[in-house]
């Protein structure tokens, strides 16, 4: 096998290194929950005091807007992320690496599991009678023996909650019990009867009463162990374990009904499989209660890698929709796209026994299953009482796959929890944004008066007279000039116009190139070239979004800023325009309450300037002379006359590269003196469209009226409390609350950012 066994321990040793992102991912995850525990209490101190705050003339209520914010969605995610959050962490802190057995009763899984572990039917009982394991055991690969087992009891309170779910079953919910010492007195003999009276009794609900019976009847057998751990001998573990002698199937046990967990020790049979645990989970189809959720909470909490197990009918070659049923319910809950890396069904073919081989029928089994787009990662044909063939076909294709697929299948994982941490960071962040709506237009006519001192200059002197200054007073200029960056990055695309000849080497190819003529080989060079040179200067795409941005962050420093527009209390402006204009006018619900300053914004958000609007065409009128498809002005062929023949083809590309480069200096001197005026169109164009902006957002009139004008008055008077909170906060009739609401909503937004949210690494 190779050096599987390393493979898995650089694994595990990557997934140490990645753990601690995990955990500080649970730590952010905990000061988010705090800070909403925070805001929650004041929220509940609110509702239980509302009588006591007053309601704003015009019938603004601030206090019954804060306590309505929703929140139960907040923490009903909040609870389900930290559980995979801690699911993951465990997953990672595995010093091993989990091979979890699923299947129906009776498909051979302590047969394959027997034959990779080298413990035999006293260990993992086996049989083809039914249920034979009691209860569920994980099989460790040690590095030497004697075998041995560490056996892990339930609690009594989850002892109490196993006997309830029977109980609570088979009476309607009517009966339960509340201690572990109750279950003696639970009559069984008259569930039986009134099961019996009952005329809608079902198999399965007998069943149900059996197994209740079992937990009432052997009370004795395990309530003594019930929270304990007790390391056994391996001549011990099937008496903890198994529901009968693996020697005597007359003799029975029934100690398992208390055994939550078996952790068996023992050497592996193959020495390279390394710190690989096998973990045995009760076969499905069992008549007691909620084992096919135990087998989900299985794959989901302790496996790494699942081993589906099938053994195909000895006379129809089938799958049931027991099988489909199995596959789909571990696809729901772990995801379709861990499946297909990490579950492997196990086909069992049976050679020979009682009830006659399926050879047969596994072979068409497997044939369907390829048919099919099942999410699983592979399909194998092993006959499981073959220690060769379980070996080979099974553990060695599994470990191979698993330690080449177990990185990428703990991606998947990670993505899924970080798609789930970024829902929740956008909750929280309508949370932060319903909190600053909850005082946006509580102010009175009497408070927006005192207020309007403070509004109008901000408005007009502020912001709407920076922005005239800086259109005419730094792009008015620079609007006559050619604009620098741009110029000194097409200086380096000029040297390269002449490096985009081709090289007599790469001529001579294409004249070897089938039929291939002089005129055939230049058209292919002059292809080349004007690609190449096209692409080159679409580069500069990245200089102007760079100049264009840098231009519409100085115009948003004058809308935030605290000395100018002041708008930046409302929204901080961050690394990006298109951000902050995304963000401002979703808080203030811009496009509904002021729509023709939401519009003059969303207009300048969409400028920009490229090379293919204003540039290319001038390269690309100047690349005629490389461009044999077009006739010179003086209608004579473009194509030169190339003297040599193609006998001697060094020749022939010798002086096709001397033409190119001729003309290649030409277009270099055309682009060069052609780019000289355009050179002045992104700063002419700049200057318009910050020129725009303010027209738009100074003169707007609907109705003859000044609209744009009141929806700046509307907009600083909603956000007053905001803008101006010191000032606010000593005039406002909200200032009841002000002082507790603002030392809570600052904790909301200081974490109001994607890192404790997002796990990054």
């Amino acid at each position: 096998m190779g050096n599987i066994s390393e493979q898995i321990d650089e694994i595990i040793t990557k997934r140490k290194v990645q753990l601690k992102y995990i955990e500080s991912a649970r730590e952010a995850a905990d000061a988010v929950l705090e800070n909403m525990y925070i805001f929650k209490d004041f929220q509940n101190e609110i509702r239980d005091n509302l009588e006591t705050f007053p309601v704003i003339e015009g019938g603004f209520d601030v206090a019954g807007s804060i306590e309505s914010i929703p929140t139960e969605e907040f923490f009903n995610l909040h609870k389900d992320y930290v559980s995979e959050l801690e699911r993951f962490i465990k997953r990672l802190n595995r010093d091993n690496l989990n091979i979890s057995f699923i299947g129906r009763t009776g498909q051979g899984k302590s047969l394959a599991m027997q034959n990779i572990s080298g413990l035999d039917s006293s260990v993992i009982p086996s049989s083809n009678r039914g249920d034979c394991t009691g209860a569920k055991s994980i099989i460790t690969n040690s590095e030497s023996g004697p075998v041995s087992a560490i056996i892990q009891f339930y609690q009594k309170d989850e002892m109490v909650d196993i006997v309830n779910q029977y109980l609570l079953k088979l009476t309607d919910g009517r009966r339960f019990i509340k201690d572990v010492s109750d279950i003696p007195a639970i009559k069984t003999k008259e569930l039986r009867k009134t099961l019996y009276k009952r005329k809608n009794e079902t198999v399965k609900e007998e069943d149900w009463l059996d197994h209740l019976c079992k937990y009432v009847e052997h009370y004795a057998d395990y309530i003594d162990d019930l929270g304990t751990t007790k390391e056994v001998t391996e001549e011990e573990i099937e008496y903890y374990i198994a529901q009968y002698s693996s020697m005597d199937a007359e003799k029975k046990y029934y100690k398992y009904l208390g055994v939550k967990l078996a952790n068996i020790s023992t050497p592996f049979l193959n020495r390279d499989a390394g710190k690989i645990v096998l973990v045995d989970t009760v076969g499905i189809g069992a008549t007691s209660l909620g084992i096919e959720e135990e087998m989900l909470k299985a794959v989901e909490n302790d496996s790494d890698a699942i081993i589906f197990m099938f053994r195909p009918d000895n006379k129809r070659g089938k799958i049931s929709d027991n099988e489909i049923s199995i596959i789909r319910n571990i696809a729901e809950r772990i995801s379709p796209e861990y499946t297909k890396e990490m579950l492997f069904w196990v086909i069992n073919r049976v050679e020979t026994g009682d009830s006659g081989d399926n050879v047969h029928q596994a072979s068409d089994v497997i044939q369907t299953i390829r048919q099919r787009n099942y999410p699983i990662a592979d399909v194998f044909n092993v006959n499981c009482s073959s220690e060769d063939e379980v070996q080979n076909r099974l553990l060695i294709p599994v470990l191979k796959q698993l330690s080449s697929r177990i990185q990428d299948a703990d991606k998947l994982l990670l993505d899924k929890l970080n798609t789930k941490g970024e829902h929740l960071f956008q909750m929280y962040s309508q949370i932060c944004q319903a909190t600053d709506r909850a005082f946006a237009s509580s102010a009175n006519e009497d408070l927006k008066r005192k207020f309007y001192r403070k509004i109008n200059p901000t408005i007009k002197k502020g912001l709407l007279n920076e922005l005239r200054k800086l259109y005419l007073d730094d792009y008015n200029n620079l609007r006559h000039m050619p604009c620098e960056e741009l110029m000194n990055a097409a200086s380096g695309k000029f040297k390269n116009i002449i490096k985009s000849v081709p090289t007599k080497e790469m001529v001579m190819d294409l004249l070897s190139y089938g039929d291939a003529n002089q005129f055939n080989a230049y058209e292919a060079c002059t292809n080349i070239m004007r690609m190449q040179i096209i692409d080159d200067f679409t580069e500069l795409n990245n200089v102007l979004y760079t100049i264009v941005e840098r231009m519409k962050k100085q115009v948003l420093h004058i809308f935030t800023d605290d000395d100018k527009g002041k708008l930046g209390l409302v929204y901080p402006l961050g690394d990006s325009s298109d951000e902050w204009i995304d963000g401002f006018l979703n808080l203030v619900e811009g496009e509904k309450k002021y729509p023709f300053l939401s519009d003059a914004l969303r207009k300048f958000q969409s400028y920009t300037i490229n090379v293919q609007g204003f540039l290319i065409h001038e390269i690309r009128e100047q690349l005629d002379p490389i461009d044999i498809s077009l006739p010179r002005p003086d209608g004579s062929s473009s194509v030169p006359q190339i003297s040599g023949s193609m006998a001697q083809p060094e020749l022939v590309a010798e002086e096709i590269v001397e033409w190119l480069k001729t003309y290649a200096e030409d277009v270099h001197d055309n682009v060069e003196i052609t780019l000289q005026d355009v050179y002045k169109t992104p700063n002419r164009s700049m200057f318009a469209a910050i020129k725009d902006l303010y027209d738009r957002i100074t003169y707007t009139m609907a109705d003859n009226e000044s609209k744009i004008a009141e929806e700046w008055r509307y907009l600083y008077e909603d956000w007053m409390h905001l803008i101006w909170k010191d000032e606010y906060q000593q005039q406002s009739a909200v200032k009841v609350i002000a002082d507790e609401w603002n030392d809570v909503v600052s904790k909301l937004k200081e974490i109001n950012k994607p890192e404790y949210f997002i796990i990054r690494n």
